[in-house]
């Protein structure tokens, strides 16, 4: 009955990780493949009217030029702190 129950945990665990992944896959990865740039993504959080060092500005602290993985811990950590 143990060994049933930890099955399920660790099915489900890695189902959450993997469902996890897709979904930052499709918000933070698509865009760049389509040629998008930090840059470019900052550039719609700022809005039309900044120059270029506002974008620069916002995607360093946005945190669009971390590697990916920090992006990825960054946003699940988001899911749980809020």
């Amino acid at each position: 009955m143990i060994a049933y129950i930890l099955r399920r945990v660790l099915g489900a665990i890695v189902t959450l990780f993997v469902v996890s992944v897709i979904t930052f896959g499709i918000f933070f990865l698509i865009p760049r493949w389509a040629g998008g740039s930090a840059e470019s993504l900052a550039s719609r959080y700022v809005g039309r009217t900044a120059n270029e060092e506002q974008v620069r500005v916002a995607a360093e602290k946005l945190g669009f030029n971390d590697p990916l993985w920090e992006q990825y811990g960054r946003w699940v950590k988001g899911i749980f702190v809020g």
